[in-house]
C-alpha cells in the first residue's frame, strides 16, 4: 500500500518535468490527474484484499489511451493470475520522446520509487544496465523451460531481441518495435498524377515528388511537400541513407561532422530554404496532425502514427521505404517491459512480462500504436488494420539495411543535444551547417565521456 502511493507520487511529482514533444505536446505543470490515480489506487488496493498490486509504468497509451488499457490489464487478473492486480499508469503522458522518459526514470530510481516493472526501448535499454535498474529473467527461465525459446522462436527477428540480451542475461521480452519510413498522402498522389514512389526512389526521384507535392492553395496558403524528420530517431533513419549516423560504430565517438552527415543536414536545411518544399520547424509542430489535416503531404514516422489516423478518419495514406540518398538502409527501435532491481514480486514480475510477449496481449495492445514482434500475429494485425498501402514494408523494412538507434548510456543527453543544435540549424536560413555539426559532435563527445 505504502509503496504503490510512493509510486504515484513520484509520478506525480514528474510530471512538470515534461517539456514538448516531436508531436507537438505541450508542458503540464500540474500533476493533478496522478494525485486524483493515487487516491483511487489506494482505495483499490484496499478492496483487493490479498492480492499482489504490479506497479507497471509505460511511456503512453500506444495508441489505445491509458484507459482502455487498464482495462485490458484486467484481463490479466480475470484470466491469468488472480491473485495479482496490474496498476498501470503513464510515466510521459504528453508524448514525449524517449530521453524525456529514460530521464524520468532515472529520477524515480534515484527516489527509490521504481515501480515493479517499466517499459523500455533501445533508446534507454543502456541506462538501465549501467545503473542496475532491472534484473535478468534467467532465474524464471530456469525452473520454467521452453518459455524463453518459444516467444523467441516466434519474434520476427532475432535482432529484435538484441538490446534486451546483456552477456548471458536475458532482461526483457519483446513486443513492439518500429522503423522509420515515409507515409505519403495518396490523395494528394493522385492529384498530382503520382503513384507512390518505388522502393529504391533516390534523391533525384525524392525531389521530382516534393516538387509535384508542394502547391500553393486558393487562399494563398501553402501545402507543403513535407515536414522535414526533426527528432533523434527519423533522422537517424535519414542520417543512415546518407551512409552516416550520429555515433561510430562501436557508440563512443560522435560522427555526427563526417562529410555524409553535414551533407544530410544541408540537404535537410535546403528543404527548407533553397528549394522551399518544407516550413521552418516550430517547437509546437504536431507532424502528425499536421499529415492528417492535410498541410504537408509526407512525414518520416514508424508504425505509431495509426492511432491518429484512426482517431481522425483518415485512411488516404501510403507507405514506402525512405528515399536511398546514398545507401538503403534504415532505423529500428525495439521495446518491451523489464523487471525493476527492487521489486519484492519477482515471480509475479516475470509471469506478467510473458504475458506481455503473448498473442493475447499484442493483438490487444499493439493494434495501432507500433509494429508486432510476433511473427504468428504480426502480419494479421498490421493487414487487419485495411490501410496504409504498402503496409507490408513496416515489416520488411528489417531486410533493407537495418540499424538499431544509437543510444548509448548518455541517449538522453545526446537526444537534448541534437534538439538545440537540430533547431540552431533549421531556424536559420543562413546557419553554417558544417560549423554547428562540429560544435553538435563536440558537445556530444562530452556527454559520451560521462
Amino acid at each position: 500500500m505504502k509503496k504503490g502511493i510512493a509510486f504515484l507520487l513520484a509520478l506525480a511529482m514528474s510530471v512538470p518535468l515534461i517539456g514538448c514533444s516531436s508531436d507537438g505536446g505541450t508542458s503540464s505543470g500540474s500533476g493533478e490527474g496522478n494525485s486524483q490515480a493515487a487516491s483511487q489506487t489506494g482505495d483499490e488496493s484496499s478492496a483487493s484484499g490479498d492480492k499482489i498490486v504490479l506497479d507497471v509504468v509505460t511511456m503512453t497509451g500506444y495508441g489505445n489511451g491509458l484507459e482502455a488499457n487498464k482495462e485490458f490489464m484486467k484481463k490479466y487478473t480475470e484470466e491469468v493470475n488472480p491473485n495479482v492486480e496490474i496498476n498501470l499508469e503513464e510515466l510521459s503522458i504528453d508524448g514525449s520522446e524517449w530521453n524525456v522518459y529514460v530521464s524520468k526514470l532515472a529520477t524515480m530510481a534515484a527516489s527509490g520509487t521504481l515501480p515493479d516493472v517499466f517499459d523500455m526501448a533501445t533508446e534507454g535499454i543502456q541506462m538501465v544496465y549501467k545503473n542496475n535498474l532491472a534484473q535478468p529473467l534467467n532465474t524464471y527461465f530456469d525452473s520454467h523451460e521452453g518459455i524463453y525459446e518459444s516467444v523467441l522462436e516466434d519474434t520476427y527477428d532475432p535482432k529484435l531481441i538484441e538490446p534486451f540480451i546483456n552477456g548471458e542475461d536475458v532482461y526483457g521480452l519483446v513486443t513492439m518495435w518500429n522503423p522509420c519510413i515515409t507515409h505519403l498522402n495518396t490523395d494528394y498522389l493522385e492529384e498530382a498524377g503520382l503513384s507512390l514512389p518505388s522502393a529504391d526512389w533516390d534523391t533525384d526521384e525524392f525531389l521530382r515528388y516534393c516538387e509535384a507535392l508542394t502547391k500553393t492553395n486558393e487562399d494563398g496558403s501553402k501545402r507543403y511537400a513535407l515536414l522535414v524528420p526533426d527528432y533523434y530517431f527519423a533522422v537517424s533513419a535519414w542520417l543512415f541513407s546518407w551512409d552516416a549516423s550520429f555515433l561510430n560504430e562501436d557508440w563512443t565517438e560522435a560522427a555526427c561532422d563526417s562529410e555524409n552527415a553535414i551533407e544530410c543536414f544541408q540537404f535537410i536545411h535546403d528543404l527548407i530554404y533553397k528549394y522551399q518544399y518544407a516550413p521552418v520547424p516550430q517547437p509546437n509542430d504536431n507532424y502528425q496532425q499536421m499529415f492528417v489535416d492535410e498541410q504537408i503531404a509526407m512525414i518520416t514516422a514508424g508504425r505509431w502514427p495509426l492511432a491518429t489516423y484512426e482517431a481522425n478518419g483518415f485512411r488516404t495514406v501510403g507507405v514506402q521505404y525512405n528515399p536511398s540518398f546514398k545507401t538503403q538502409a534504415n532505423v529500428y527501435g525495439t521495446q518491451g517491459f523489464m523487471i525493476s532491481s527492487t521489486t519484492d514480486h519477482y515471480d509475479e514480475a516475470c509471469e506478467f512480462l510473458v504475458w506481455t510477449a503473448s498473442e493475447d496481449f499484442i493483438k490487444e495492445f499493439v493494434k495501432f500504436g507500433s509494429t508486432p514482434s510476433r511473427l504468428e500475429c504480426g502480419e494479421e494485425i498490421i493487414e487487419s488494420a485495411g490501410y496504409p498501402e504498402n503496409r507490408e514494408v513496416f515489416f520488411e523494412t528489417l531486410t533493407k539495411g537495418m540499424k538499431s538507434v544509437e543510444a548509448p548510456t548518455s541517449y538522453a543527453d545526446l537526444g537534448t543535444i541534437f534538439d538545440t543544435y537540430f533547431s540552431m540549424m533549421m531556424t536559420d536560413e543562413n546557419a553554417d551547417i558544417a560549423s554547428i555539426c562540429q560544435q553538435m559532435a563536440d558537445e556530444m563527445d562530452v556527454a559520451l565521456q560521462k
